[in-house]
């Protein structure tokens, strides 16, 4: 049942995405802190080409992790998405497609 599905999604003993969400945007930040780290070993060059160019990971990676992708990308997407999260137990998930996402287009980014 839908419910259940977002009761499992949200709440701490199921994927704990309610963090993200709640005032102070903590949890957020930490993923953003996290991916940060992980641009810093996984595309070291569009770390740097960011850092550069004044753009900080906020100004993209909020509205992907924040809507599960589904602002930027197919909503299948976000049900994939969901899915992992469900098996796993936690959103770690999204800090790793955003790498995944920068990785596959960091060509691109760097010739910019």
């Amino acid at each position: 049942d839908a419910v259940d599905l977002v009761n499992e999604v949200m709440d701490e003993e199921g994927c704990n995405l309610r963090e993200i969400y709640k005032p102070g945007l903590g949890k957020l930040q930490e993923m953003l802190a996290d991916l940060d780290a992980g641009m810093e070993e996984v595309v070291p060059r569009v770390s740097a080409l960011f850092r550069g160019c004044h753009v900080q990971t906020m100004l993209f990676a909020t509205p992907w992790i924040l809507t599960l992708y589904a602002s930027s990308f197919p909503l299948v997407m976000s049900c994939r998405l969901v899915d992992v999260m469900l098996s796993e137990g936690n959103p770690s998930i999204l800090v790793r497609v955003a790498l995944a996402i920068l990785e596959a287009c960091e060509r691109d980014l760097v010739r910019l």
